[in-house]
């Protein structure tokens, strides 16, 4: 593990989760899971993606703002345009 000293987190246990929408996506996942046409995805500290990331917790948390287009801050980014 590189230790960056100034926190107590291991720079190789990092990820950056993201979601992407587009025309299409988001078929694959069961209906009782899908978000639209949102994709989810993990990437790895070293900027490679975590394939076997099991992005279940994701979908199921992102639900309940299906009125919202699934995302927590849309009133932010309607702010913001």
């Amino acid at each position: 593990c590189s230790r960056d000293w100034s926190s107590d987190v291991c720079s190789s246990d990092l990820a950056v989760n993201l979601m992407e929408k587009r025309t299409g996506w988001g078929a694959s996942y069961p209906a009782n899971l899908r978000n639209g046409e949102w994709e989810y995805a993990s990437f790895q500290a070293t900027g490679m993606r975590a394939e076997s990331r099991d992005m279940t917790p994701c979908l199921t948390c992102h639900l309940p703002k299906k009125d919202d287009d699934f995302l927590f801050s849309l009133d932010k980014i309607k702010a913001a345009n």
